[in-house]
């Protein structure tokens, strides 16, 4: 009944768990079409988050909002890139776009959600990738903004060359 889903969905947010938006693979559009372009943000001198994205993942669809709203919460302090990759999919006949396949290549992109951590300094420090929980996303986020180490290590794409972007 409408009553029990009420219920359940009012346990839900009182828990402090939002469910995923119906329309999640837009908030990935809005993001990515916000976005400056990253070489720009690079020179930014904040940190910059930047997120690989399809509309196709729903890893991607579960993470888009919460870094919306992780973007809102620390407002300028971090510089957000959504790049959408939703073109990849086998079979796709979208247009390729060039500038995303190039960084996706230099970040060692291989799944999807794809969220790479970059210092100040243009260090990366690491990605998270798939199914992360927001809490870890979050705290990942916290630190960056306060230029301290993460708590959250997961990939680097960069092991054992220079991790400074260019």
């Amino acid at each position: 009944s409408s009553e029990s889903r009420r219920e359940v969905l009012g346990a839900l947010l009182g828990a402090g768990l939002t469910p995923t938006p119906a329309r999640a693979e837009s908030v990935i559009k809005q993001m990515a079409s916000e976005s400056r372009k990253l070489s720009d943000a690079l020179k930014s001198g904040k940190p910059v988050i930047v997120d690989f994205a399809a509309d196709w993942c729903p890893d991607c669809q579960q993470m888009a909002p919460v870094l919306l709203d992780l973007k809102q919460q620390v407002g300028n302090a971090v510089e957000f890139v959504t790049l959408d990759v939703t073109y990849a999919a086998p079979g796709s006949t979208l247009p390729r776009i060039l500038e995303n396949d190039i960084w996706a290549k230099r970040f060692g992109v291989d799944g999807l959600p794809h969220v790479a951590f970059i210092d100040s300094q243009r260090h990366v420090q690491t990605a998270l990738v798939g199914d992360v929980p927001p809490n870890v996303v979050r705290a990942d986020v916290e630190a960056l903004v306060k230029g301290t180490d993460l708590p959250f290590i997961m990939y680097d794409a960069f092991e054992g060359q220079s991790n400074t972007l260019e």
